[in-house]
């Protein structure tokens, strides 16, 4: 082969019957293959330029990664306007040749060991590839119509060949480097972090969706569309998503445990190699709405499974961003004609064994060490109330009028003391801490407030309405049973808000504690 380069090197510029203008163009023509020849050094295969229209035979070995694939006995017309690179080969799979001089032309390369020869276009340029082992076609497009894939986008069909080495663009940087950390995030701390995992699971069912159905369209239709335009959609449907799963919390929890669900059905789909559609698409609805239901019944145990599960699998999908073994391609479900041809190697069955035993480790630690989330709001529940005090529904405001005139009611009552210079005011108290705080003190302490002319009672929780009042009356050993539930009926209706009792101090308070 490098004889017969150097041969036609020669001719080239040793020839005299040319002209001097063709002479001056084999000139140029002679130091472009000189520097065709170095390159064949260090690349598998380089197109050359020629105007010459016989055929440059070649006979190489391309070589990626470890493995071979031969290229025997390939007959490359000269007619090819410009050089070109390519990325990735692979036998009996969809493919790409990327150009990289100004023409700009992106090729789709499918290799077949059944037909001989075949041919492909680009631009008003025709070349015919020939080989007696593997045949190569494909169509190319304008410069007008050059389209970066999507990382995601050449789902492989058939038995997936072994991984070559390709270029790493910059979204398989984001991509990989994105869901590597949210995962390990989601994994280890899902559930602790509560309210940034709606956040991101409302992003991703989102955005996901929005993927799959773009894939299932492109792949069907034969459509391509630029990395520019996947990410923007990704980015913006996922953005909505997310809004949505922070802000309504029930609808954050259920897109949780539906992602956690369709991702455990990918899963077992991969493993068990089932392709037809209908099967496909009932058993991730099913998980699906299966966890989205037992969310509300079990919410810890099922967002600690949800988010160890996602998480892991978001860790394998970021690292095949770079890896490049076919495990992304599990994310679509079914092809136009009701079969997914995707059959996992041993690589992808790797990464899937890899997914379980992240999500298990994520699945022990979240249970030891995260008993409830932070109380953040931001972060955590901390909209919610504490555990053993759930939120009551929300009762109207009254004025603080008739606020005091039922307090006074329920004071008499109870405490069984009349005194008309009682006087009630309306107090809010900065935090819950001060509240629980109040609740748990000693009966000297209360003693002492009420002593002090001071009896705090708020009036916006069922529960702890009812144990502050049960307090007091215990501690001073007055009270009437009946008469306290009818006043946790009436108080409770009066606001949703902690509010604070202040009487008239020394003569209210002895009057009240000595009865």
């Amino acid at each position: 082969m490098w004889f017969k380069i150097i041969t036609f090197l020669g001719v080239i510029i040793y020839d005299n019957d040319y002209n001097k203008k063709k002479f001056r163009l084999k000139k140029k023509l002679s130091i472009k293959f000189l520097i065709f020849y170095f390159i064949l050094i260090s690349s598998p295969i380089y197109a050359s330029d020629a105007d010459d229209s016989n055929n440059v035979d070649i006979s190489s070995t391309i070589s990626q990664d470890g493995y071979t694939t031969a290229a025997s006995s390939l007959s490359i017309s000269p007619s090819i306007i410009a050089p070109a690179t390519i990325t990735s080969l692979n036998v009996a799979s969809t493919t790409e040749i990327t150009n990289t001089t100004p023409l700009q032309t992106i090729i789709s390369v499918t290799t077949s060991p059944i037909s001989p020869s075949s041919t492909f276009t680009s631009n008003n340029v025709i070349s015919t590839v020939s080989s007696s082992n593997n045949s190569i076609s494909g169509d190319g497009s304008n410069d007008s119509d050059k389209k970066d894939y999507s990382p995601a986008y050449n789902a492989t069909y058939g038995t997936p060949p072994q991984p070559l080495r390709t270029t790493i663009t910059w979204s398989n940087v984001f991509y990989g480097v994105f869901f590597i950390c949210v995962g390990l995030l989601e994994v280890f701390h899902g559930y602790k972090y509560i309210r940034i995992t709606l956040l991101i699971m409302g992003y991703l069912f989102f955005s996901s969706t929005a993927l799959i159905i773009l894939l299932f369209v492109d792949n069907n239709s034969g459509g391509k569309r630029t990395v520019t335009f996947y990410f923007t959609t990704w980015l913006l449907v996922g953005l909505i998503g997310g809004s949505l799963g922070f802000f309504c919390w029930h609808l954050g929890l259920m897109l949780t445990a539906a992602y956690g669900g369709y991702v455990l059905s990918l899963s077992l789909l991969a493993i068990l190699n089932i392709e037809n559609h209908v099967i496909r698409w009932i058993t991730a609805l099913i998980m699906m709405l299966l966890l989205a239901i037992m969310v509300h019944y079990f919410e810890r145990t099922v967002i600690i499974f949800t988010t160890s599960i996602v998480g892991a699998y978001s860790v394998m999908y970021g690292v095949d961003e770079f890896a490049r073994q076919g495990f992304r391609d599990m994310i679509q479900l079914a092809n136009a004609d009701g079969f997914f041809r995707f059959h996992p190697t041993l690589g992808v069955y790797l990464m899937i064994a890899g997914v379980i035993c992240l999500a298990g480790i994520g699945i022990v630690y979240e249970y030891r060490a995260h008993e409830k989330p932070i109380g953040h709001f931001w972060c955590g529940d901390g909209h919610r109330r504490r555990e053993g005090n759930p939120p009551t529904n929300p009762i109207p405001r009254i004025s603080s009028l008739t606020l005091r005139t039922l307090i006074t009611k329920a004071i008499t009552e109870i405490f069984g003391v009349v005194k008309s210079g009682i006087h009630v005011d309306v107090l809010d108290w900065p935090s819950d801490d001060e509240i629980f705080e109040e609740f748990n003190s000693t009966s000297n302490t209360l003693k002492k407030e009420i002593n002090d002319g001071i009896i705090r009672v708020p009036t916006g929780d069922l529960t702890t309405v009812w144990s502050a009042l049960t307090l007091y009356s215990t501690t001073l050993d007055v009270g009437n049973s009946d008469i306290k539930k009818e006043l946790r009926f009436e108080v409770l209706n009066s606001s949703p808000y902690l509010m604070g009792l202040v009487a008239d101090s020394r003569a209210w308070g002895r009057q009240l504690f000595y009865g």
